[in-house]
């Protein structure tokens, strides 16, 4: 499926979207769409910032740019 590049830069992100992006940088584990969500997922919660799925999507679209070995097979949608 072709999607249009998304609008949203690394500035646009809040602050838990950017911070799991980092920590993906640091941690090649996380490296793959399901760890970058649920590390959105927790920093948006530990800080009381609504989770917001397209914002969690925007921050796997950048490390899809930003990391030459990002996983995407696996997936992650939380409940919350």
């Amino acid at each position: 499926m072709n999607r249009p590049p998304l609008a949203v830069t690394f500035a646009d992100l809040p602050l838990y979207a950017r911070i799991a992006i980092e920590w993906a940088d640091a941690n090649v584990e996380y490296r793959n769409t399901a760890g970058v969500c649920r590390l959105c997922a927790a920093y948006a919660s530990s800080t009381g910032a609504p989770f917001d799925h397209a914002m969690a999507d925007a921050a796997v679209e950048i490390c899809k740019r930003r990391f030459w070995n990002f996983d995407t097979a696996e997936t992650f949608r939380s409940t919350t």
